[in-house]
C-alpha cells in the first residue's frame, strides 16, 4: 500500500464587509471569486464550509451564524450578496463605467484595473455583452487618460494594437519613458554645471595675472586715481545736500498750480470781462434787442423817428448826434 501524502487545507482571503479594509482583506467580488474556485478545485463541502466561515470577519461573521452550522455555502454567498453584492442595474453600471476618468497620480495600470473591474460589473448584470468588452475598455482608457504626453506618444499605435492589454501596455511604457525624462534632464544639468565650474577654476592663474597688471597700471597714474576719487567725493556730497534742502538749489520760478497745463484738478483763473451794454439797433436805445423791440423806428443815419437810414434824405448825423453818440432829446 502506498503511503499516503498530507495535503494542506486551501485557505481563503478574508472579507469583513467594512469599506476601509484592514490589510489581507479582500472585496466581496473578489472574495466570492476565490469561494468558487475551490469549489472548482474538487474539495469536498465539509472541507470547504469550515473554511468559508473562518475567512469572515466583523459583520460579515455575524451575517453568517445566524443562519445555523448547517447552511450550504451557496446559501451564505447568497446572504452576504443580499448586503454586500452589487444592486445597481446593468445600465446604471455600464454608465459610470463610460464615465470613468483617469484620477491625479493614478497610475496607467491602476486606470486601466479599475475600468476592468467596472465592464465586468456591469456584465454580470447585462449591461454590455461579452463581445463588446474589449472595444469598450480601449474606447473609454482612451479617452480617460489624463496626460496629453503619453497620448501624444501612442497615438499612431493605437489604432493597431490587438487588444486591451496591449494598449495598456503601450501606455505604460510611454508613462515609465516620460517619468525618466525629468531624472536625465536633472543629471545632465548637474553634469553642465560641474563642466562649466572645472572651466572656471582653470584660468585663475590668468585671471591673478591680468590682476596683477591692472594694480601695476593704477599705480603708473595715481595722480588721475586721486582725481577721480575727488570728483566723486564732490558730487556724492552735493547729492546729499540737495537731498537735504531741495528747495536751495531749485533754478528758476517754482510753477504755481495756475501755471500747470493740463491738470483738470487744479484751480483755473478767472477772467472779468466787460461788456457794453445791450443796445437796439431798431430804436437806438439800451437794454433789449431789436428782435424784442416795440418801439418805433429810428434812422442810424439822422437819429430822427419814422423812417430806416436807406431812405434817409440828411447828409450827416453831426448836427443831429450828440458828441456821446446819443439821439438829442428832440429827435426821441
Amino acid at each position: 500500500m502506498p503511503p499516503s501524502t498530507y495535503v494542506p487545507p486551501p485557505k481563503l482571503s478574508p472579507f469583513s464587509g467594512v469599506p476601509a479594509q484592514k490589510a489581507g482583506e479582500v472585496s466581496f467580488e473578489a472574495w466570492v471569486y476565490e469561494v468558487k474556485s475551490l469549489q472548482k478545485s474538487g474539495y469536498s463541502k465539509s472541507i470547504l464550509a469550515p473554511i468559508v466561515r473562518r475567512s469572515l470577519r466583523g459583520d460579515a461573521a455575524l451575517l453568517t451564524m445566524h443562519l445555523g452550522l448547517d447552511v450550504s455555502i451557496e446559501g451564505i454567498i447568497s446572504k452576504l450578496e443580499g448586503r454586500y453584492g452589487t444592486v445597481e442595474s446593468g445600465a446604471c453600471l455600464l454608465q459610470q463605467f463610460y464615465n470613468s476618468k483617469q484620477k491625479e497620480k493614478e497610475k496607467v495600470a491602476d486606470f486601466g484595473s479599475r475600468l476592468e473591474t467596472a465592464v465586468h460589473r456591469a456584465e454580470k448584470r447585462g449591461g454590455i455583452s461579452k463581445g463588446a468588452i474589449d472595444e469598450a475598455l480601449r474606447v473609454v482608457f482612451w479617452m480617460g487618460l489624463r496626460d496629453e504626453k503619453t497620448k501624444v506618444a501612442i497615438r499612431h499605435q493605437k489604432d493597431h494594437v490587438k487588444d486591451f492589454d496591449e494598449l495598456v501596455k503601450l501606455a505604460r511604457m510611454a508613462e515609465q519613458e516620460e517619468m525618466e525624462q525629468p531624472a536625465q534632464s536633472q543629471s545632465q544639468l548637474q553634469t553642465r554645471t560641474v563642466k562649466s565650474f572645472q572651466q572656471r577654476v582653470k584660468p585663475t592663474r590668468s585671471n591673478n595675472n591680468s590682476n596683477t597688471n591692472t594694480a601695476n597700471s593704477t599705480d603708473k597714474h595715481p595722480s588721475e586715481v586721486e582725481e577721480l576719487k575727488k570728483k566723486v567725493a564732490e558730487l556724492t556730497q552735493k547729492l546729499q545736500e540737495f537731498t537735504a534742502n531741495p528747495q536751495a538749489h531749485r533754478q528758476g520760478p517754482i510753477p504755481t498750480p495756475r501755471n500747470v497745463v493740463g491738470n483738470s484738478n487744479l484751480p483755473r483763473q478767472t477772467f472779468r470781462v466787460y461788456r457794453e451794454p445791450i443796445r437796439c439797433y431798431r430804436c437806438l436805445e439800451e437794454g433789449h434787442f431789436a428782435r424784442d423791440c416795440t418801439n418805433e423806428v429810428v434812422c442810424l443815419k439822422c437819429g430822427m423817428k419814422g423812417h430806416i437810414a436807406a431812405g434817409c434824405r440828411q447828409n450827416s448825423t453831426s448836427n443831429n448826434l450828440n458828441e456821446g453818440g446819443s439821439l438829442p432829446d428832440g429827435g426821441r
